[in-house]
């Protein structure tokens, strides 16, 4: 009997689906599909009445084993095709295109449209976008566009690389305060602020490159590494740090590469994969996941050897994880939820998915983009989402809903096991 409700449960969230109360009660000789679409659809009712349920439908819980197993086979299925969320807003914009996409520190998304020298703040679900052009400082800069943008954690500070191979770092009045030409790529993912904000990675084909970017009055390069071959792959550009701030990894060709926050080597992995094309940390834990050109995602556990200091970026090996057969082409963004319990990976195939990250099962997938996605990002509360696409579109889907299904689900499944409690109690 509790083996059917565990699978309706575990689909919990579909509470917020309405019930239909209006549907007829099927009979136990109906078919699997008839018995499991009744039971799915009337999941909110019998987190209303668990009791007045089951003795409401006494004859759905004396099914034979097999059938059992059939109609749980059913309702997960029924499951999984409602798991495809659809979004709560949606950007287009007037240019056709976006090319970055990014959230600041307050939780507005900020884009580029990829054909002006200008970034766009939006936050939903108020709408008035007001366009923050690049200051011009030289002739050049007029016809610059803008393919990559990242945003300071702890300060309002964003830092800009522009199609003429510039770095633009700009303060919180939107001034640029720090320039400088570098062989850059048009990628969204080829910089990245640390945990505390004081320090910005910025990774090129020629090297990667550390500035002190703790004061906007001030900014210094501090830490400038070549690479012994230029890396011509474009996929392979992008960087990471961990949540300690103490490591900085980026692929580079089929290899991921592990540096200190000053810079220095510690290692590098091979998975045998194609090259990486994205790379992510988990939110206060030791997973690494990146992904590649042929669409498989590589999780990896860290583990700090014995005796050496937890989180010590000197110290660390790597344990075998998961492969997940993710996308079809390229990957070309991951992110961990701030909650750390899962995965979302953008992809080539117009795509993005939600993954389990100890299980690597796909948790629900979204297809509401008509070209590549190119930014996948959560907001720092984990109450929402964005994917942002070359089809010039970016979509916000809210977590919350979800969250408080989970909340549901957990309150159920202690009336189930009360209830399970009585009836052996009974017997």
């Amino acid at each position: 009997m509790n083996k059917i409700w565990c699978v309706i449960v575990l689909c919990g969230f579909q509470l917020l689906y309405a019930g239909d109360n209006a549907l007829s009660v099927p009979q136990a000789s109906d078919s699997v599909h008839e018995i499991g679409e009744y039971l799915y659809r009337q999941a909110d009712a019998f987190a209303q009445s668990p009791q007045g349920f089951v003795a409401r439908h006494t004859h759905l819980f004396e099914l034979p084993s097999a059938k059992q197993q059939a109609v749980s086979h059913c309702i997960l299925q029924r499951a999984q095709a409602l798991l495809v969320t659809k979004p709560a807003r949606t950007l287009v914009s007037k240019s056709g295109v976006i090319s970055a996409a990014t959230y600041d520190r307050h939780g507005t998304i900020v884009f580029s449209d990829g054909k002006s020298n200008a970034v766009t703040p939006w936050n939903p679900p108020n709408n008035p976008l007001e366009v923050k052009e690049i200051l011009p400082d030289e002739e050049d800069q007029k016809a610059e566009y803008i393919y990559a943008i990242a945003c300071n954690p702890k300060q309002d500070q964003s830092a800009l690389l522009g199609s003429l191979e510039h770095l633009y770092i700009q303060n919180e009045l939107g001034r640029i305060v720090y320039k400088e030409k570098h062989k850059t790529l048009w990628f969204s993912d080829v910089m990245a602020y640390n945990p505390e904000g004081n320090n910005l990675a910025v990774v090129t084909p020629a090297g990667m490159y550390i500035y002190d970017v703790s004061s906007s009055d001030n900014i210094t390069k501090k830490v400038a590494i070549s690479f012994d071959t230029l890396c011509f792959n474009k996929s392979s550009l992008s960087a990471a740090y961990n949540s300690a701030g103490t490591v900085i990894a980026h692929p580079r060709d089929a290899l991921v590469y592990f540096y200190t926050g000053q810079g220095g080597l510690i290692g590098k992995v091979d998975d045998g994969n194609a090259y990486k094309t994205s790379i992510a940390y988990k939110p206060g834990g030791k997973q690494i996941a990146f992904g590649s050109q042929s669409g498989a995602i590589t999780i990896l556990e860290q583990k700090d050897k014995q005796g050496s200091p937890e989180g010590d970026a000197t110290d660390l090996t790597w344990t075998p994880g998961l492969t997940i057969e993710a996308h079809n082409g390229w990957i070309r963004a991951l992110v961990f939820s701030p909650d750390g319990t899962e995965l979302l990976s953008a992809g080539d195939d117009n795509t993005v998915k939600a993954w389990n990250v100890v299980t690597g099962s796909l948790l629900r997938t979204f297809k509401d983009h008509l070209q590549e996605v190119i930014a996948v990002k959560y907001n720092k509360e984990g109450t929402q989402f964005f994917s942002a696409s070359f089809d010039g579109m970016i979509r916000v889907y809210d977590r919350t809903p979800y969250q408080q299904a989970l909340r549901d689900m957990k309150n159920i499944r202690q009336t189930l096991c009360m209830l399970s409690q009585k009836k052996q109690a009974l017997q």
